[in-house]
């Protein structure tokens, strides 16, 4: 059983907010990344300079020029993404708001134990058209309906889905999906294609959310090949605030990330 969505309204250090797009060679200090730690996908560029710090691109290819790397870059080909916003989970950020269960940062990560729970992190967006990406891992889940979902509430009434979704007491209902709900009681589906594996396994987990002029594409990695599901949502998107949202199931969080787009 889904939690009601209802229930799930909005409520520092190794954090960073990039206020404007960081053009190539642009507003990248020296003494400031050469000051930067903390180096969340291991490539030897510190997250504060990385123009992807979700993902391992030593070469640092740009090839728009507008400060998002080609390894993560919404819009690879077309200049005027921007990195909104960057977090290791190295320490708690109050913008994170916690209205249920409260999940443990775990110096590099959010312990996110949500087995018989549900736990759920909102916050605020920043523009009409942005991609959401969260990295980490499934470690083990409970009997019963499980989810992982990054969830666009910006509509009021109104909730869209980005979601890998299973219940053991149905069969063939392992999926990953854009679903819609109109009113937080009943669900459609947007558009959806099967799970190969179980959520409950130990699997690294990437999902992606991302919205563009009101049309939605999530992408997710499990299982190990890429898989994407596109489809324009009845209860629309406005783009004003968005949760992460974990139900019985016990996830490690490493790392959240939100991208702009013009």
């Amino acid at each position: 059983m889904r939690p009601a969505v209802g229930l799930l309204a909005l409520a520092a250090c190794g954090r960073l907010d990039f206020a404007a797009p960081r053009d190539a060679g642009v507003g990248l200090d020296v003494a400031v990344c050469a000051s930067g730690t903390h180096d969340e996908d291991g490539d030897g560029i510190a997250d504060n300079c990385d123009v992807c710090p979700q993902d391992a691109d030593p070469g640092q290819a740009d090839g728009d020029s507008d400060g998002v790397g080609d390894a993560c870059d919404p819009n690879p080909t077309t200049p005027g993404d921007s990195i909104a916003f960057f977090d290791p989970f190295t320490a708690q950020d109050p913008a994170w708001d916690l209205n249920l269960t409260t999940p443990t940062w775990a110096g590099d990560f959010v312990d996110a134990n949500a087995l018989g729970d549900v736990i759920n992190l909102d916050r605020n967006l920043t523009a009409a058209n942005w991609t959401l990406s969260i990295r980490g891992r499934v470690l083990s889940g409970t009997a019963g309906d499980q989810q992982i979902a990054l969830i666009d509430n910006s509509t009021g009434a109104g909730y869209v889905f980005c979601e890998l979704f299973e219940t053991t007491t149905a069969m063939n209902s392992r999926k990953f999906a854009i679903t819609e709900t109109p009113d937080g009681t009943n669900y459609n589906n947007v558009k959806s294609v099967p799970l190969a594996q179980p959520l409950a396994s130990s699997l690294p987990l990437s999902l992606a959310f991302s919205a563009r002029d009101g049309a939605l594409e999530c992408t997710t990695g499990i299982p190990a090949a890429a898989q994407k599901v596109m489809g324009t949502p009845t209860v629309g998107t406005v783009g004003l605030t968005f949760e992460i949202l974990v139900l019985d199931l016990h996830v490690q969080i490493d790392s959240f990330a939100q991208y702009n787009s013009p």
